[in-house]
């Protein structure tokens, strides 16, 4: 399929339906057509939300699957004006793949409570968009993002 196959793909915020309204970015892939469609959580690996990571949810998106691909390493927004420590990261969202130091630093700085807080929020985001199909979701990760997959399920 070409990206004719695609309806939209972009960066967007997942808005949690908790007292914080926390929203973080993450890269959305919707494929072409009448949905719903089956969704899919793509995991980044150590170097973050980049264009390689967004090109494999644009992928999954052509193949007829309802994509979305957090930017674990981003700020979030909140309308709060005090969110936990864990919830603030610091640094960039990506990393060129020749960085591999900062990349390691960042991904270390990661908390399992943290990964696993957005991961639910995508989870969650995903069960209410009209484009993505009720009942499970599958969840695909790479290096780092493989353990936080697994953590997930």
């Amino acid at each position: 399929m070409n990206d004719a196959a695609r309806r939209q793909t972009g960066m967007i915020d997942m808005e949690s339906n908790t007292t914080l309204v926390q929203c973080y970015p993450a890269h959305e892939a919707v494929p072409a057509g009448q949905g719903p469609f089956p969704p899919v959580i793509v995991v980044h690996d150590r170097f973050g939300l980049n264009a390689h990571v967004k090109g494999i949810a644009n992928r999954l998106a052509n193949a007829g699957f309802y994509a979305l691909a957090p930017a674990f390493y981003a700020m979030p927004t909140s309308v709060a004006d005090v969110a936990p420590d864990f919830m603030r990261p610091a640094g960039p969202v990506h990393f060129d793949y020749g960085d591999e130091t900062s990349a390691d630093e960042q991904a270390g700085l990661l908390s399992d409570e943290r990964a696993e807080t957005i991961l639910q929020q995508a989870i969650d985001y995903t069960a209410f968009r009209s484009a993505s199909r009720e009942g499970p979701c599958g969840v695909l990760g790479f290096s780092m993002g493989a353990r936080l997959a697994f953590l997930a399920a």
